[in-house]
């Protein structure tokens, strides 16, 4: 193999190209400041700090994880929208958890962040949005597939069978009661 080519990248290091070739270092015109980034640190680590609470989620704790502009477009600036849509999501959520056989826990991150997703769907079900609300659906659907098991839902049992059923032994003396 060639001894001047990266094995990792298979192209020359940086430091190894002529000057001719050396691409462009980027600079920021000294009045401008850089972009702020989506996602900053700050940002992920108050996410952290939100999944990793404990105790029941409450509505400033969603205040909290989701950016102050997209709460208040959501909820249409109305206090009481974002309270309906977190009941309505806990209710979802609790429901959905409970049918894959685990127990409901909102001090558990990974019910904390269905929760969040789940509560982005029902704003965006809320005002209108289908599309969105559907991916952050779909993001819902993963996080409880992956983290406790596929959703049961009615028609589950059906194909399943139903609920074992057993025969009780009755007592002789029910018996000639005619049960």
């Amino acid at each position: 193999m060639n001894d001047t080519l990266n094995q990792t990248e298979g192209i020359l290091p940086e430091e190894e190209l002529p000057p001719e070739e050396m691409p462009p270092e980027e600079e920021l015109p000294e009045d401008e400041p850089p972009a702020e980034e989506v996602g900053t640190e700050e940002d992920q680590e108050e996410l952290k700090d939100w999944l990793e609470g404990t105790g029941q989620v409450t509505i400033q704790d969603i205040k909290t994880a989701l950016p102050e502009q997209d709460y208040h477009t959501l909820t249409i600036g109305q206090e009481q929208n974002g309270i309906r849509c977190l009941t309505i999501a806990k209710l979802r959520t609790k429901a959905d958890i409970q049918s894959t056989g685990h127990m409901y826990d909102e001090a558990v991150p990974e019910v904390r962040l269905a929760l969040l997703k789940m509560f982005i769907y029902e704003l965006f079900a809320f005002v209108g949005e289908s599309q969105k609300a559907e991916a952050a659906y779909q993001d819902y659907a993963l996080i409880i597939k992956t983290s406790f098991g596929d959703i049961k839902t009615k028609t589950d049992v059906a194909e399943d069978g139903g609920a074992a059923v057993a025969a009780m032994k009755v007592p002789a003396r029910w018996s000639r009661h005619g049960c």
